[in-house]
């Protein structure tokens, strides 16, 4: 068969060029990056390869190296190298072959593979690849496939280890033995138009009313047919855009609407890109800046606790995230202010912790269940005192300084106190309107915290705090307790007329209040001119009412004498008597 002999057999690579080079040659492998040494004339650019942020640098010759690779037996999202390459306008890419040569010491990885942004990282370009448990220097050329034909856009080359034997051992990209540095081949080809988007406005609040905007996708090139252009938000929590438009046949352009996205969160101005891509054309993108609307962030000051048995070496507060996303506690504080002087006199720096969605952040003393951040023995006072969240500089608040000089945005804020007199310059200062928020007194302060119930609820309302057992780092929502359970376990089985430890107080006031009645429990007195009653948050209670007497033989109703003279939230029942009224008595009675 004669013809077979003058057959030549086509290398798919026959026409391929080496698009861009990164030689590694005269580096010391702790660089922060290695540069691209050559491009081809179709790549407008390529950028330095950089490591992951889970990496750290390592000194070798003529390398880029790093440790701290992960262990596990299979990727860790923030171990990689990375570079990306661009085409020119006008132009595509065939990325065919990346060639690149490997070491490795001897606890470092066992496996490595290679993925890429056009499919967001999802999947490795064919297989893991393993690593000899040896330190030689090995070359690899890992085929692209058609995937990375045509490309018409960035693409961006992950370079994942993982599987090492040992956080100190290092791996390293060295220069490929005969294309002499890291090298991506492939070769240019003609776009069949380029495409090229414009958006008015380009700038826009989060609140906008939909559409925020309008665009426009335009095309050069043949115009014949109609086209079908895939549109892309770079960041779909801020702005969106159709899935796809069509260029009718004959129109070299169409238009689309972009939607605002009115978020929670603050974040400040946020730049999105807005893409269009369709085969065979050379992709088209503009940038828009949505702008926030002026959110504070989803949290609260969930529960806290300056009164604690003993030397107070449990204090804690606790702060909640009412969102569904996790929330970066970057430029918040927690200020501390003393009522005896309304002025600050400690700042908790929060920046650098997150919070998670739905989720709680503890700053409490050491041994404080769940706590996330440290908070030094004592530095609670015991009221009337406040503490507040802000935005803010943490540096830019002195101890000593009042409310009204915080250079800063207020979150939240709870003015409480243990049995003391309200504090009108805080909360005037604070949550003007809303109630001093009281723990209590002797045991009954040290047994509880105070907590919104449920969990979240609007920022600066202190109606919703009740005083119950303290639950840091987990729900407020108390696990109720029928007074039969708590008369089992406190009083013997003892009706709630009685009293159990002869104090003054029959158990049903007790059980309202949240004792245990083996302890003497004294009568609420008076603060501001007024008794008030704590209410528990885990009690069943039938009813309950306030009655008066002028001669503790007969009793009435004090919401029907006094009925002005009462007041009743969810945590605590409050009587103030009426003036000149001579000798006058008040109780508690409680029907569970």
């Amino acid at each position: 068969m004669p013809g077979i002999a003058g057959i030549t057999l086509l290398s798919p690579f026959l026409h391929a060029a080496d698009l861009a080079k990164w030689d590694f040659s005269g580096l010391t492998g702790a660089a922060a990056s290695a540069p691209v040494t050559t491009t081809d004339a179709a790549v407008q650019t390529a950028s330095p390869i950089t490591r992951g942020g889970g990496l750290t640098t390592a000194s070798f010759t003529a390398a880029l190296s790093s440790s701290d690779w992960t262990s596990a037996g299979t990727r860790d999202e923030t171990d990689f190298y990375q570079f990306s390459i661009t085409p020119v306008p006008g132009s595509l890419l065939d990325l065919d072959v990346l060639h690149f040569s490997e070491a490795r010491s001897a606890t470092g990885i066992a496996l490595f593979e290679v993925r890429s942004s056009l499919d967001n990282f999802a999947a490795a370009i064919g297989s893991a690849v393993t690593v000899p448990d040896d330190t030689a220097s090995r070359d690899h050329s890992i085929p692209l496939g058609a995937a990375f034909d045509s490309v018409a856009g960035q693409v961006t080359f992950r370079i994942y280890g993982y599987a090492a034997e040992g956080s100190t051992g290092t791996w390293r990209l060295r220069n490929h033995s005969t294309k002499l540095g890291l090298v991506l081949e492939g070769a240019s080809v003609p776009a069949a138009g380029a495409l090229s988007v414009s958006i008015v406005p380009s700038s826009f609040p989060e609140s906008a009313a939909n559409p925020a905007a309008s665009g426009t996708v335009s095309r050069s090139g043949d115009l014949s047919n109609p086209l079908t252009v895939t549109l892309g938000s770079s960041d779909a929590t801020e702005a969106t855009v159709p899935a796809t438009v069509e260029i009718p046949a004959n129109q070299s352009q169409a238009n689309f609407s972009v939607t605002a996205i009115d978020d929670v969160l603050p974040d400040g101005a946020i730049a999105v890109t807005i893409s269009a891509a369709a085969p065979g054309y050379s992709t088209g993108n503009t940038q828009i800046t949505v702008q926030d609307d002026g959110d504070l962030p989803p949290l609260v000051i969930n529960e806290l606790d300056s009164d604690t048995p003993g030397t107070d070496n449990a204090e804690f507060i606790e702060l909640y995230n009412k969102s569904g996303e996790a929330v970066a506690l970057d430029g918040l504080v927690l200020v501390l202010f003393r009522g005896d002087t309304d002025l600050s006199y400690k700042t908790v720096d929060l920046s650098g912790e997150v919070i998670p969605a739905q989720g709680f952040f503890v700053i409490g003393n050491t041994g404080v269940p769940n706590s996330d951040l440290a908070l030094p023995i004592g530095s609670l006072r015991n009221g009337a005192d406040a503490a507040a969240l802000y935005i803010a500089a943490a540096g830019s608040i002195p101890d000593g300084t009042a409310p009204g000089g915080v250079s800063g945005t207020l979150v939240d804020a709870v003015v409480y106190d243990t049995n003391d007199a309200d504090d009108a310059g805080l909360i005037a200062a604070l949550t003007p309107g809303k109630p001093q928020v009281d723990e209590g007194t002797g045991s009954v302060a040290e047994a509880n915290s105070i907590s919104r119930v449920p969990d979240g609820g609007a920022a600066l309302d202190t109606t919703v705090f009740v005083r119950r057992a303290p639950t840091p780092g987990s729900t407020n929502v108390p696990v109720l307790v029928s007074y039969l359970t708590w008369a089992g376990a406190n009083v013997e089985g003892q009706g709630a007329g009685s009293d159990y430890d002869g104090d003054g107080l029959d158990n049903g006031t007790e059980y309202f209040m949240g004792s245990n009645a083996s302890v003497f429990t004294p009568n609420p007195g008076f603060v501001n001119g007024a008794v008030t009653w704590p209410r528990a948050a885990n009690t069943v209670v039938g009813s309950f009412r306030v009655e008066v007497s002028t001669n503790l033989t007969s009793w009435e109703d004090a919401a029907v004498a006094y009925a002005g003279n009462l007041s009743i939230s969810a945590s605590w029942v409050s009587f103030t008597p009426p003036s000149g009224a001579g000798a006058f008595f008040m109780r508690l009675r409680v029907v569970p």
